[in-house]
């Protein structure tokens, strides 16, 4: 399943309350983001909501924590999709390939400024799961974990 949260958005409340559902207690995230500011305004979201979080700052790095983690270390990767060293896209590819046993399934998520149909579809072609559009808001990346977590 691949999905552009830009279409649920609206889903939303309208006064941007978020319900107590919204908690994101025992969700392991690994976090890939190279942008200071972008790794901090993402942690606190998460964080905040009762999710840990390991932050990978490149995609290589990202790799190496991914195949070398025990199963059921993350439930869900949140990834940049530009990147030094290795990007997103080729993380991507490299996780789905590899031996890890939930290389194949567990749910990637793109996190990029990229509005294209065109990204949207090399996200896809990658084994990405769903695009979130930055700036991100709390809402939407909330959302968006609970979609493919719970």
């Amino acid at each position: 399943m691949y999905t552009d949260t830009q279409e649920r958005e609206s889903s939303v409340s309208s006064n941007g309350e978020e319900s107590a559902q919204n908690n994101l207690n025992g969700i392991n995230i690994l976090l890939v983001e190279d942008n200071d500011l972008n790794m901090e305004i993402a942690e606190f979201y998460l964080s905040d909501r009762g999710a840990m979080i390991e932050k990978a700052w490149n995609g290589q790095e990202a790799l190496d924590k991914f195949t070398s983690s025990a199963p059921n270390t993350y439930d869900i990767i949140l990834m940049d999709i530009m990147m030094p060293v290795m990007d997103g896209l080729e993380t991507c590819r490299k996780i789905r390939t590899s031996n890890h046993p939930e290389g194949k399934n567990i749910p990637i998520i793109a996190m990029t400024a990229q509005v294209s149909q065109e990204c949207m579809d090399k996200c896809q072609l990658a084994g990405m799961n769903g695009h979130l559009t930055k700036p991100v808001t709390s809402e939407k990346l909330i959302k968006t974990i609970m979609e493919f977590t719970i």
